[in-house]
């Protein structure tokens, strides 16, 4: 069971591995790139006698950007000057297992071809980041129990895309990669509230992840959703990630 610990930023590590992309690249090969990288570091990753918690996600292409000095444990020598392609990963070691990691994460990106460099910094709150948006209440405290299942539902749906990827950087054939997302998003009630509100009333913006008949529309962006207000019944479309 996870303690509180885990809240206390100086227990964890961060680790920004940035991916040896061409300027000009496309989504296939970008994917390649990432699932890739998260491969051979899944070894470290799942390996419970040296990590209790770790999740990941990708950014860019965007402008490299510099974290405040102090919290740097390897920082690249030669700083991008071009948009970079990166992965960040929070990792939370076990007791005592902080060197080791480092250790064991620095052994398996050095001299990888889909590597152009990496980061270590030595620290990440948790707490202000996960809690300020997932643990909240509804007078604005931060919930710490709430941030912690929030932080082991991040955990656990990181450890199942490890699961089912392929050493060769796609999904495993016979798995229903899209059953992942759309199964939580059933569960979540298929409409998902938004943070900003409706331009007419000031109510609050739904997304809705269920089919329903709309007029036609240009669309210039995608994906896109229709995006519903429950006091004036406005509907609209917008681009989202999701």
């Amino acid at each position: 069971m996870m303690q509180y610990s885990i809240l206390e930023s100086r227990s964890w590590l961060q680790l920004k591995v940035f991916m040896n992309l061409p300027d000009e690249t496309n989504w296939k090969e970008r994917l390649n790139c990432y699932f890739g990288i998260l491969s051979f570091l899944r070894p470290i990753l799942t390996n419970k006698q040296l990590i209790d918690t770790f999740f990941f996600s990708q950014y860019g292409p965007e402008d490299y950007a510099l974290e405040p000095e102090t919290i740097y444990e390897k920082k690249l020598q030669v700083l991008p000057t071009n948009k970079i392609s990166y992965i960040r990963i929070r990792i939370h070691p076990m007791e005592e297992k902080r060197i080791v990691v480092i250790d064991s994460v620095t052994r398996s990106l050095t001299d990888q071809a889909l590597v152009l460099g990496f980061e270590i910094l030595n620290k990440y709150d948790a707490r202000g980041d996960l809690g300020y948006r997932y643990g909240k209440r509804d007078d604005d405290t931060i919930d710490d129990e709430a941030t912690i299942n929030f932080i082991k539902y991040w955990d656990s749906g990181c450890r199942y895309i490890l699961s089912v990827l392929n050493d060769s950087r796609e999904f495993r054939r016979n798995v229903d990669v899209w059953g992942i997302p759309h199964l939580l998003n059933n569960a979540i009630g298929s409409f998902l509230r938004l943070p900003s509100y409706c331009p007419r009333c000031g109510g609050r913006l739904w997304l809705l992840t269920t089919p329903i008949e709309i007029s036609e529309v240009s669309i210039k962006k995608a994906p896109v959703f229709p995006i519903y207000c429950q006091d004036c019944e406005l509907m609209m479309v917008c681009p989202s990630n999701i």
